[in-house]
């Protein structure tokens, strides 16, 4: 039996020289994350990486191991330093701001889906000076 083709639900997108493009839609699988997070850390001495814009359309609710993997993304902070963060998804976008306060040299700025033009326009107006 043929197996179906099911799309990423968490796709990232390094074509661009100066950011990162983060997309995520629920449901995503660990898989889903494990693929990301290769691709994060490809990315991780590029300049792009500086700059992350990410849309979370959805998240949805993740089992523990996807929570286990997402975690060990966590030392990729060290290489970002602006996130615009694109979401209607009000707990989402606090739960960021904290992250923001945890980590002083990572500046997140919240966005709504109507304003990705402008949250694009903030990420790459980011100077690295």
């Amino acid at each position: 039996m043929a197996q179906a083709y099911r799309e990423a639900m968490i796709n990232v997108d390094g074509s661009a020289l100066d950011h990162v493009e983060l997309s995520v839609e629920a449901p995503f699988t660990v898989a889903d994350l494990s693929e990301a997070g290769a691709a994060l850390r490809q990315l991780a001495e590029t300049p792009a990486l500086r700059r992350v814009l990410v849309v979370v359309e959805s998240i949805g609710l993740p089992k523990p191991k996807a929570l286990w993997e997402d975690l060990k993304l966590t030392p990729l902070i060290t290489h970002i330093r602006w996130v615009a963060l694109v979401t209607d998804i009000e707990w989402y976008a606090h739960l960021s701001e904290l992250a923001g306060a945890l980590w002083p040299s990572l500046t997140i700025k919240h966005f709504e889906p109507s304003d990705a033009d402008a949250a694009l326009a903030w990420l790459t107006a980011q100077s690295d000076t």
